[in-house]
């Protein structure tokens, strides 16, 4: 509930929230994601400062699973459930890794002990999902794809 009361002209106010934006040059930026054996590519269309563009770069990925989400539900949710990701959230009772990309949060069954360990296996898991998803809908994989600029591949 909001006071009535009289506000205090000398209070500071809280200063803005930092644009993540802020500083970003033009040009083009590679980023990597990496689990155990495959990599992300993310391409975004600026260079943003060095302490931000891991963040903007989950956040590319988080945008990318969400609207495969809305594109192809069925389809993608079976795709991830068969590598055992889940986009909505965890199951009671089965420990499980959760990779915050964003405005989405993966869901994934623990492979390891190892929290870290098991967060790389997630990673791989997504891109088996992902691989799934793009030999079951090519042509809506492709669109998102070149939209939102995301690769992945094996590591040699």
């Amino acid at each position: 509930m909001k006071s009535l009361g009289v506000r205090n002209p000398w209070v500071r106010e809280a200063p803005p929230p930092e644009d993540p934006l802020a500083g970003a040059r033009s040009g083009h930026t590679r980023l990597l994601f990496e689990g155990r054996h495959w990599m992300y590519t993310i391409f975004l269309p600026l260079r943003p400062r060095e302490e931000v563009a891991e963040s903007l770069a989950l956040q590319v990925l988080g945008e990318f699973l969400h609207e495969l989400s809305t594109l192809c539900p069925e389809e993608f949710s079976n795709c991830l459930k068969k590598q055992q990701l889940r986009l909505s959230e965890a199951v009671q009772g089965v420990p499980c890794v959760c990779l915050v990309l964003g405005p989405t949060r993966l869901y994934a069954e623990a492979s390891s002990t190892s929290p870290e360990v098991a967060s790389r296996m997630a990673v791989d898991r997504l891109a088996l999902a992902l691989t799934d998803m793009e030999r079951r809908k090519p042509t809506e994989m492709a669109s998102v794809l070149r939209t939102y600029g995301v690769q992945w591949a094996r590591r040699v």
